[in-house]
């Protein structure tokens, strides 16, 4: 559900920059066949190690608390889709999570270069959207990703 409110955002957000309707169509199809399906592992240890830390802490846990570790998970499955579907491409790689890589759908070939830059992208704008106003933790979060994001490509 929550992988879903946030592709909803990030297809409603385009607007902003003129994006043309099938445009649109293509992004949320894409967002949808990459990011969704998996054991989702990663962004559920998210949830799960967010509810531990508070738990340790002694701090109540808010459903806006809960919100946000969801977000935060997605944003870690984003991540990862991100540099599955690049490196997939690099790779040649036939097939990802029991279905044909991104990159070998009818019509995407070398496009999904672009579509990883952008499901990076949009990770990132998520980030802002649901964390830029926690001054405390949005410039940790930020390094995180980048720090992960560098190491992860260094190899």
């Amino acid at each position: 559900k929550i992988c879903h409110v946030l592709i909803n955002e990030t297809i409603q957000e385009l607007d902003m920059y003129q994006v043309q309707s099938s445009e649109k169509e293509w992004i949320r199809k894409m967002l949808e066949y990459n990011t969704i399906g998996g054991k989702m592992n990663r962004g559920l240890m998210v949830v799960d190690a967010g509810i531990l830390l508070y738990q340790g802490s002694h701090r109540k846990i808010t459903n806006d608390d809960l919100n946000r570790f969801a977000v935060l998970g997605w944003c870690v499955e984003w991540l990862q889709a991100w540099l599955l579907v690049a490196d997939d491409f690099m790779d040649s790689s036939v097939t990802r999570r029991g279905q044909p890589c991104w990159y070998k759908n009818q019509g995407v070939d070398k496009i999904a270069i672009n579509d990883a830059f952008l499901i990076e992208m949009c990770l990132f704008r998520t980030l802002k959207r649901h964390f830029s106003h926690l001054k405390w933790c949005y410039p940790q979060l930020l390094d995180l990703f980048l720090e992960t994001t560098f190491q992860t490509e260094l190899g």
